[in-house]
């Protein structure tokens, strides 16, 4: 399973001066948890607001439950997913490059927790 990576210059179409540089400036500061990426989608807990992006061939949509995307407008904490996002998709990506061990870890980071709870029951038994 192929993640998408968004380039930079996308982003800041897509979100607009003002949020990317927000998203830019606080995304260290923001905790991100929970996070998901299955099926072009991502979703997470970003601060305490809860943000899904999801990937199309040319573009990303993002939508929060701030006060600034009021629900579907692509706004910091959507850049911030995107840009967590991007991270993972680089980590597996370079592992999958890697020795065996590398590679199988790679494939175990792109599992969702219920597959990957499954798998190790299975191997359990």
């Amino acid at each position: 399973m192929t993640q998408a990576i968004i380039s930079h210059k996308l982003l800041q179409k897509v979100a607009g001066k003002t949020h990317y540089e927000q998203g830019i400036n606080n995304c260290k500061q923001l905790a991100v948890s929970d996070f998901q990426y299955h099926n072009k989608q991502a979703s997470a807990k970003v601060d305490q607001f809860s943000v899904g992006i999801r990937y199309h061939t040319d573009t990303i949509e993002g939508a929060c439950n701030c006060p600034d995307s009021e629900g579907f407008d692509f706004c910091q904490h959507c850049v911030c997913l995107t840009l967590h996002a991007n991270k993972n998709a680089q980590q597996i990506n370079s592992l999958s490059k890697g020795p065996d061990k590398s590679k199988i870890l790679a494939y175990l980071l792109t599992l969702d927790k219920q597959s990957l709870a499954k798998q190790c029951l299975e191997l359990i038994e």
